[in-house]
């Protein structure tokens, strides 16, 4: 978070890095669900933002790397796009996780 501290006041928005696409039926998985007050975590980094710079939009970014195989889950996500069911179970997650933490809403 050493560098978002540092660089704040030069950005335009705030994209962070909270979700996780858990499958190809949609399901989203909030990042650091563990510990979201951890430094960079969620909690952390949307409160440091809304002490620092309330008038900064945040957005949410879904990703879809496996980190311990180090490998982008493109078939996942292949799949998850193929099927209306799941990308409309996959956009209604993101609107709600976005609706429920006050961020910006996406086009």
């Amino acid at each position: 978070m050493s560098s978002l501290k540092e660089n704040i006041k030069n950005l335009d928005v705030l994209i962070g890095e909270f979700l996780h696409l858990e499958n190809a039926d949609g399901e989203l998985s909030e990042e650091g669900e563990d510990s979201p007050d951890a430094p960079g975590g969620e909690k952390a980094v949307t409160e440091f933002v809304r002490s620092t710079r309330p008038d900064l939009k945040i957005f949410a970014l879904v990703n879809n790397f496996d980190v311990d195989g180090k490998v982008w889950e493109s078939d996942k996500l292949a799949a998850m796009l193929a099927s209306g069911d799941a990308r409309s179970r996959c956009v209604q997650q993101l609107v709600d996780y976005s609706n429920e933490h006050d961020f910006a809403e996406s086009a």
